[in-house]
């Protein structure tokens, strides 16, 4: 039982340590199923020192059952740290049913709404995950890490959409192309030459016998299977990398095999010299 000074409905900001968070659990008896995947998100956030404090928080009703915050609580409690948050004792019990009901924001519109880094969209997001995954398959990134992320790689990845942007053709302005020329933008000093490759691509309409590998891009793109196994991607990525490596250093190529290493690496993945 939970027992405060007040009868009405009340909220409080309080320091939870870790055996608080515990002995509050006993009172959980009226809930979803823990999502254990989620509390070892939480546990991997607050131990990044990404904890928020907002209005949300723990909430128990008048007869001390706790009615939200039981991720929040066992996340504490595993993490071993203690941390703030605001507490609401007497709400209505009647209003378990409504708690998490509303309309969720996507990632998207939760990285637009201070602007910070300006309208961020459901596709720059895929770009990201998708140039950041590579070849090679990576855990859910948090909220967080996103954030940091798309703010790193905004101007590459804004650079990749606005020179694919196409409905003509499909593939070509996908999130797995996109990503491609994205993280070229870091690996070559001619822009103008990543721009040509992007043009073609985008039309169609080749100068000369050293663009012919960005129209067998273009129609494997135009042709391949949309579905969305780990096979597929890796053999789109590939082969735009293919391309992408044979446009920017003139060997013509007569056959288009996907590249089986990353040829683009970013930044952070580069070696640094000894």
């Amino acid at each position: 039982m939970i027992a405060t000074a007040e009868n009405t409905m009340h909220t409080q900001l309080m320091q939870i340590a870790p055996d608080q968070a515990m002995r509050w659990l006993d009172g959980n008896t009226h809930n979803r199923p823990m999502d254990h995947q989620y509390v070892d998100y939480l546990i991997a956030e607050i131990k990044a020192g990404r904890w928020k404090l907002m209005h949300q928080g723990i909430a128990f009703d008048e007869h001390g059952v706790l009615l939200d915050g039981q991720h929040r609580l066992w996340a504490i409690a595993l993490a071993g740290l203690t941390l703030p948050a605001n507490v609401t004792f007497n709400a209505p019990g009647e209003s378990l049913e409504y708690i998490d009901s509303g309309k969720t924001r996507s990632r998207a519109e939760r990285m637009s709404l201070n602007n910070r880094l300006g309208l961020v969209r459901t596709a720059h997001l895929a770009v990201l995950r998708a140039m950041v995954r590579g070849l090679e398959p990576i855990r859910r990134l948090s909220y967080a890490e996103e954030v940091q992320l798309f703010g790193q790689h905004k101007q590459a990845i804004e650079f990749a959409m606005s020179h694919l942007a196409t409905s003509r053709i499909k593939g070509v302005s996908t999130s797995t192309t996109c990503a491609v020329v994205a993280r070229a933008w870091y690996c070559t000093d001619d822009l103008a030459r990543l721009e040509r490759f992007c043009e073609v691509l985008r039309t169609g309409q080749t100068r000369g016998d050293d663009e012919d590998v960005i129209i067998l891009l273009r129609d494997f793109l135009g042709s391949r299977d949309r579905s969305s196994s780990l096979a597929n991607f890796r053999e789109h990525y590939g082969k735009v990398e293919r391309a992408l490596v044979s446009f920017l250093h003139g060997k013509p190529l007569a056959i288009l095999r996907p590249c089986p290493a990353e040829m683009f690496p970013l930044p952070a993945e580069q070696e640094i010299p000894a």
